[in-house]
């Protein structure tokens, strides 16, 4: 049975409330397992930031790259879309031979 758009909405709402506090969640557990991984081999400040920032960079790259190739993607199939005057002709002539054979 379907919802009420208020119910789904306050569905929506909770479930995403719990997505972004396990995202919270798990990026705190994240930062205190870095910083106890390099207080034990007692890494230098400038090299754990340029390796989080070459980190941040290759995710922004390759999304970069995704996002790209599906942009790519869709203007194809947009491009395949449109209707020229020879798909015209050809849709023409078929309903013609359609309304030839069915009478």
């Amino acid at each position: 049975m379907p919802l009420s758009h208020d119910e789904a909405r306050r569905r929506i709402h909770r479930y995403w409330m719990w997505y972004i506090g396990l995202l919270v969640l798990s990026a705190g557990v994240m930062v205190a397992g870095v910083f106890d991984f390099v207080t034990k081999l007692d890494f230098s400040l400038v090299s754990v930031g340029t390796t989080i920032l070459s980190f941040a960079a290759n995710v922004l790259v390759l999304t970069l790259i995704g996002t790209d190739a599906i942009i790519a993607n869709m203007h194809r199939v947009a491009e395949r879309r449109k209707i020229d005057e020879q798909q015209l002709a050809l849709r023409a002539e078929s309903e013609a031979k359609l309304r030839q054979f069915c009478g």
